[in-house]
């Protein structure tokens, strides 16, 4: 992995930090199997607020702005999933935006795991400041 970045002599210790992480995981959730999103990224992946439909889902960003999520009471749960016409927003309350910080760890827990069908957390990609980048690295038990 490490010659695929863009100084791979400096790249060891996030290296490093992704494979701790990784092994921390799988051991977590008593896995072998581990999906790895590591990237840079110039604007929001995922800028509406929704859940994922997997069980469970480790995030972190290393450097630029950090996930977003909402807390149930800011939710209209009637407005997530594919932006229409005749949709609300999801969002209720726009000042009960959290967030994470550079360097949490948060495991966002979805629709996919047992007994938390309808309750996945809400959350979205922040939207980068123009010419912010952002590191972000996503797991997925397999």
């Amino acid at each position: 992995m490490a010659r695929h970045l863009p100084v791979a002599e400096h790249a060891r210790p996030l290296l490093d930090d992704v494979r701790f992480i990784t092994e921390a995981m799988a051991f977590l959730f008593d896995t072998s199997t581990i999906g790895v999103r590591l990237g840079v990224l110039e604007g929001a992946m995922c800028p509406r607020f929704h859940v994922d439909n997997l069980a469970v889902r480790l995030v972190t960003t290393y450097a630029g702005p950090a996930s977003e999520w909402l807390p149930e009471h800011a939710v209209n749960r009637v407005g997530l999933g594919a932006p229409h016409p005749d949709k609300p927003d999801p969002l209720r309350d726009a000042a009960a935006i959290e967030h994470l910080e550079v360097g949490d760890i948060a495991l966002f827990k979805g629709e996919g795991w047992i007994g938390n069908e309808g309750h996945g957390l809400v959350h979205r990609s922040p939207q980068p400041a123009v010419g912010e980048k952002r590191l972000f690295l996503a797991l997925d038990p397999g």
